[in-house]
Parts: C-alpha cells; sequence; structure tokens
C-alpha cells in the first residue's frame, strides 16, 4: 500500500518565486538522493496565491521517518535553505497530513 504525504505551506508573501526555486534548484535534486518522491506540486488559480501543496509518496511509514530525519540534519539541506533564507523566512506555517487512497480511488 502507497502513503501520500500531503503538505501545505503557506508561504510568506511576495516570496512564493523563491520557494519555488529553491524546491527545483535544491530540495528537489536533494530529496532524489534521499529516496524521496515526489508526486506532484500544485499552485491556486483561485483561493489563496501565497499557498503551495503537494505530495509525496511513501512505501513504508517507518522509512519515511528515518528518511525525513536525516534529511534535516543533512548540512547540504541546512546550507541551502540557509542561503535562500538570508532575506528571512519563506514560510509563515505548514499543515501535514498522511492519506492512504479509499478502495474506490483511482489511484487505489
Amino acid at each position: 500500500m502507497a502513503f501520500y504525504e500531503y503538505r501545505r505551506y503557506q508561504v510568506v508573501h511576495g516570496r512564493m518565486e523563491e520557494l519555488k526555486d529553491r524546491f527545483a534548484e535544491a530540495t528537489i535534486p536533494m530529496w532524489k538522493k534521499a529516496g524521496i518522491e515526489p508526486v506532484a506540486f500544485f499552485e491556486p488559480r483561485i483561493g489563496d496565491p501565497n499557498v503551495l501543496h503537494y505530495l509525496l509518496k511513501w512505501d513504508d511509514l517507518g522509512r519515511r521517518e528515518e528518511i525525513w530525519e536525516a534529511f534535516r540534519v543533512n548540512p547540504e539541506w541546512a546550507a541551502a535553505r540557509k542561503k535562500s533564507e538570508e532575506n528571512g523566512p519563506l514560510l509563515e506555517g505548514m499543515t501535514n497530513e498522511i492519506w492512504v487512497p479509499t478502495d474506490f480511488s483511482p489511484m487505489g
């Protein structure tokens, strides 16, 4: 069974492009090395323009914890995050949920 991690980032007003650049240039390449599998990223066309939504796919929640913990303390990630936040934080807040498809879901 696959698990999907939903993350919703409330982005500091005016900083969305910087956050998207960090994902494209630093975060996603580091995730691939770490074993984190992004599924999709979304930004609103109607609604709050300062929100970024994304999904990650996991096969094992225990392994997810191990991978996230290793990523959080990775010096390369710390340096990239610090550089991207030289003018202040990019995020005001975050929501995180773990989802599983229903029996009738096409992803099932």
